[in-house]
């Protein structure tokens, strides 16, 4: 495959075509969308223009007299019939054939007709204005077997009168809920599908609302007005929160069409911008015309189209990056973790800039636990690596070359459950000379957890020690220590791998791969179980990034991002012959900086990541096969299974690229999703997770980094939960007397989407402490049994990104 070959894939919104209102003619009042055709038809004072996306010609089909201007105001296109129905500047109502020729005129009667719109799914026209809504329905039948002509009518099918002061600018269907939203002044209506009042969200105070639409994932309604804002309402009729990033006013809102998470808006400020309704957060923004939007839709190919009075724009949304998961914070290092056991979950732990690392789910990204930046971590520095063990449910934090604290997964926020200082290590870290006196302590330069057994030669032949998931340490010196990651001090086993200092261990199937770092960077095969030296690889200079496949290496060498790869032969007895490894003469250069690079063996494929923020992926031959173009936020890339789904450090928070977009597409190849049972059990703080539910308390060092006070085991496997269950939050008796403060998510810590009580039902108007849904609806003697028994601090809000000093 030549370079010509290689698929690029843009990040963002790309033009595919435009139409520009000549000079001459006046501007555009309405425009009407055929998804049959993929026509536009383009009103304007003087007459309708025809207008193709994909042929970009356009064609005059209906002039006014010149006596005559503005005679029709809006009009929509209704798919079934191949036909449009116009809205006439006397009030009238007109149905006008393909070729825009008027056939049929009636009166709707229904006071100032101020918007129309065309329900697909049940074939009914709805109109709406200063009368309220009518629904018509239309019957098209000839008279006749020997005629030739036809009759049309136009049958009133039900009616919702409003007050005068109710003007009902804009209707929206709801098609998740079969409603109807009918957008007034200040407030939003709520229909059912055969007209009949549901409910009212009352907006003001605020200026007129222009446009809203319904995000079924939360339950919200989000509404937008000419004061630039966007609202985000629930159910219940409480704000949850605003978007504030328009400068002019917001003419139109709509859902993503390939995410639910996302929303797009457009304004008159010129900018089409997208919005992440799980974090709140702009993602996304463009200027795509010089005038300012009015008119936003979605094409049958799901292209959006913008439309302003002089000009119309269709854009490929180009949505490849979808949202997994939420950290706020620049993601470091992505690190999957699987099991031999089937029988549990995949997670990922992912390290932020910040120092703090989060445990999520795999298959639905959902947080599991999080644990908080170290207060002994400061501003400029990091924590040095972090390890997880899947069995014992157990995170290892290396704070410094001499200090590593141990937290558990089974709650959330994670507890500290023990730390290990120098007094403790340098039992195990010291050098030792031949006739065993004591020497200096060797500092640790990272460390993992193994999930291999390891056999090592002892007085009476090999011995496995019977504790699984061995951590082990690397050190300064070049030698890995094997310790007990539950028993503090109990050191099994230590081997002396290089004299250079170890910066990086991994784990590779039945191998053990060591980096060592000093003018080059050296990895080091160790076989598992029995730790044999099988052979050592120079991949580049000092500071090259690599990834290991099956049987080849590929590294970048040095600061120019040259990649190379280095195919590895093993003799018949295992080991690496190093002057048999040959280097791949298929190298890849460039003028960025590579700072990631990550294989997937399954698919024998090579992602790498730069400074220059695309995506780039190789076979292991290192052979170019996309291009992934994003932007500078890009951070880091890894992974996520054996079907080559990506995960990205992306714009703050961690996001997913199908492996549609990465392989080749050999369905052959692709290893099938396994069923996994339900994740375990993680207790969270109420006051975490339903926010401000309880007695207020200061937070402090030691409820920061302990939240959760438990009765822990002697082998650390977690918390002795089994009598205790988390209570149910009966939300079908919640009203709006009742509810605690906002839910809005912190910078580390957030209220989670997926938790039995969703943001939208919870009402979020203040009101006392003693009445709050914590109070009136979980059981009161087994709130007081859980808080003796976890000894929970009371606290009312979310911990902070850092202890008070």
């Amino acid at each position: 495959m030549s370079e010509e070959d290689v698929q690029v894939y843009q990040y963002g919104f790309q033009q595919r075509a435009s139409y520009h209102q000549s000079a001459k003619s006046s501007d555009v009042i309405s425009i009407a969308y055929s998804p049959f055709s993929g026509d536009f038809a383009l009103l304007d004072g003087a007459g309708i223009t025809h207008w193709n996306k994909d042929t970009q010609i356009d064609k005059r089909l209906l002039t006014y007299p010149s006596n005559k201007k503005q005679l029709l105001k809006q009009i929509i296109f209704i798919p079934k019939y191949g036909i449009y129905f116009a809205l006439a500047k006397d009030n009238t109502l007109q149905l006008l054939n393909s070729m825009l020729q008027c056939s049929f005129v009636f009166d709707a009667d229904n006071g100032t007709i101020l918007c129309m719109l065309y329900d697909m799914r049940r074939d009914i026209i709805i109109t709406a204005g200063v009368g309220g809504v009518k629904m018509w329905r239309y019957l098209h039948h000839k008279c006749d077997r020997d005629s030739a002509g036809t009759e049309q009518f136009f049958i009133q099918y039900k009616r919702y009168t409003v007050t005068p002061s109710q003007w009902i600018t804009r209707v929206q269907l709801d098609d998740t809920n079969d409603r109807l939203l009918c957008v007034a002044q200040k407030e939003i209506i709520i229909l059912t599908s055969d007209c009949d009042y549901l409910f009212t969200i009352s907006t003001s105070p605020c200026l007129p609302l222009t446009d809203c639409c319904y995000c079924a994932k939360f339950k919200y309604y989000i509404t937008a007005s000419i004061d630039t804002a966007l609202k985000v309402w629930s159910e219940q009729g409480t704000i949850l929160h605003t978007f504030t990033s328009h400068s002019k006013a917001v003419t139109s809102v709509l859902m993503h069409p390939q995410s639910d998470l996302i929303m797009v808006s457009a304004s008159l400020d010129k900018s089409v911008r997208l919005w992440n309704l799980e974090t709140f957060e702009e993602i996304y923004k463009l200027q795509v015309c010089e005038h300012g939007i009015q008119w936003v839709g979605l094409t049958r190919d799901n292209y959006l189209y913008c439309g302003t009075s002089r000009d119309l724009s269709v854009w490929s949304i180009n949505f490849l990056a979808h949202f997994f998961s939420q950290t706020r914070v620049p993601v470091s290092k992505i690190s999957p973790v699987m099991h031999c056991n089937t029988k549990k979950t995949p997670r990922v732990v992912v390290l932020g800039e910040d120092s703090s690392v989060r445990l999520l789910s795999a298959l639905s990204g959902k947080g599991i636990s999080t644990i908080l930046p170290p207060p002994d971590i400061s501003p400029l520095n990091k924590i040095l690596d972090v390890s997880y063990s899947r069995y014992y449910g157990l995170i290892f934090l290396l704070i410094d070359s001499l200090t590593i604290w141990v937290y558990t997964s089974r709650t959330d926020p994670a507890s500290r459950v023990d730390h290990w200082e120098e007094d403790v290590l340098r039992l195990m870290l010291h050098t030792e000379d031949v006739s065993g006196t004591l020497g200096v302590t060797c500092s640790i330069q990272c460390l993992t957890v193994l999930h291999s057994h390891v056999t090592v030669e002892g007085e009476e032949g090999p011995v496995t020690p019977t504790c699984v998931n061995l951590l082990v340490l690397a050190l300064l010196d070049g030698r890995l220590v094997f310790i007990d990651p539950v028993v503090k001090g109990l050191k099994y086993h230590a081997i002396s791998v290089h004299r250079d200092p170890i910066y990086a261990v991994e784990e590779h199937g039945d191998k053990l791969l060591v980096t060592t770092l000093s003018h080059v960077t050296t990895l080091t095969f160790l076989s598992l179980p029995h730790l044999i030296t099988l052979g050592k690889v120079c991949v580049g200079a000092a500071g090259s990034v690599f990834t290991v496949l099956e049987n080849s290496i590929v590294s970048s060498v040095g600061s120019l991002a040259l990649l190379q790869a280095h195919t590895l032969l093993f003799s018949p007895d295992g080991t690496i012959d190093s002057k048999i490894v040959a280097e791949k003469r298929q190298d890849v250069q460039s003028s960025y900086n590579v700072h990631t690079l990550d294989g997937c063996p399954a698919q024998n494929i090579i992602a790498s990541c730069g400074n220059d923020g695309i995506v780039r992926i190789f076979t292991n031959l290192l052979v170019p096969t996309r291009e992934i173009n994003l932007n500078c936020t890009l951070t880091t890339v890894s992974f996520l299974n054996n079907s080559g789904d990506i995960l990205l450090g992306f714009l703050g928070n961690i996001y997913k690229i199908s492996s549609k977009f990465i392989t080749e597409g050999d369905c052959s190849r692709k290893t099938s999703v396994t069923s996994y049972l339900t994740e375990s059990t993680v207790f969270e703080d109420p006051a975490i997770k339903y926010d401000n539910m309880g007695d207020v308390s200061p937070t402090t060092i030691e409820n920061y980094l302990m939240p959760f006070k438990g009765k822990y085991n002697t082998d650390w496997q977690g918390l002795c939960v089994t009598d205790l269950e988390e209570p149910e939050l009966d939300i079908k008796n919640l009203n709006e007397s009742e509810g605690g403060d906002s839910l809005a998510p912190t910078d580390i810590v957030m209220s989670p989407s997926e938790c039995s009580v969703s943001r939208s039902v919870i009402n979020i108007s203040l009101s006392d402490l003693s009445e709050s849904v914590y109070i009136q609806h979980y059981d009161i003697g087994l709130v007081k049994e859980v808080q003796d028994a976890w000894q929970m601090p009371k606290c009312a809000t979310s911990p902070r990104t850092s202890p008070p000093p």
